[in-house]
């Protein structure tokens, strides 16, 4: 583990997370003593302490006339993320407003990036009441085995409120067909002999393809073409097996092909 790298994750630069390492190792301490702990030159440490105050991560105490720097609890980290969370919460429904004032125009997003593909699914599908989607099961878990476990645990927490998904009949993962059912995910199995090379993912007036094999994503909001995707989902839906008897004939055939 990189520490260093990871505390630039929570919003310091590399120079303010190797002051704040120093902080936390030495306890009260001065300028001179980081600098010389750090290799950074002592006007810098002074800018960056000040900058770390600043953020509430770093504080003043005196002994005698002398004045020493100490760091604040590394809990301050989690209390300033939730704050962010909080205001980005408050945010939201004015942002989305904004949003609306252009809704007739449809925009168009591509992702060809990792990072940018799950963000999407953690931070907007992650975040609908309800989500749809069509999809080759053990092709998105080989794809996103780690995004997969977040994405359940948001269902189950009830974060997403409702989630529909259609599976392809041929290589569907029979062991999460048989998982405990949730009262927010509904399953159901495609007719066979038809397959998904794309996982479409359907939410509020958005709709997402993502390629399993050239490994990207387009994503397009626009309310009409969401309509159409969602009626294309209903009609789909309505034919397909559910869960539950898609699990009990593919026993009865395990169980012929033993005899």
């Amino acid at each position: 583990m990189d520490i260093i790298k990871d505390l630039q994750k929570l919003n310091l630069d590399e120079r303010e997370a190797k002051v704040y390492l120093a902080l936390l190792e030495s306890g009260a301490t001065t300028p001179l003593a980081i600098a010389n702990k750090t290799g950074l030159k002592r006007p810098t440490v002074y800018l960056v302490l000040e900058d770390l105050r600043r953020k509430q991560l770093a504080g003043l105490t005196f002994k005698g006339k002398k004045t020493f720097y100490t760091a604040d609890p590394p809990s301050r980290f989690l209390r300033q993320i939730r704050e962010q969370e909080q205001t980005a919460l408050e945010l939201l429904p004015l942002l989305k407003a904004f949003a609306r004032q252009a809704k007739d125009q449809p925009v168009i997003r591509y992702y060809d990036h990792r990072e940018d593909m799950e963000k999407v699914w953690l931070e907007e599908i992650g975040y609908a009441k309800q989500n749809d989607f069509m999809s080759n099961h053990a092709k998105w878990l080989e794809h996103f085995p780690n995004l997969f476990e977040a994405l359940e645990k948001k269902v189950g927490s009830g974060e997403i409120q409702k989630t529909r998904g259609l599976i392809s009949h041929d290589d569907v993962n029979l062991d999460f067909l048989q998982e405990p059912k949730r009262a927010r995910r509904h399953m159901r199995v495609i007719p066979s002999g038809y397959h998904f090379n794309y996982d479409l993912s359907l939410w509020e007036n958005n709709v997402a393809l993502y390629s399993f094999e050239h490994r990207y994503m387009l994503v397009i909001t626009d309310k009409a073409l969401a309509e159409v995707f969602h009626a294309i989902f209903e009609i789909i839906w309505s034919v397909s097996l559910t869960a539950e008897d898609y699990v009990k004939q593919k026993k009865i055939k395990l169980k012929k092909k033993k005899r």
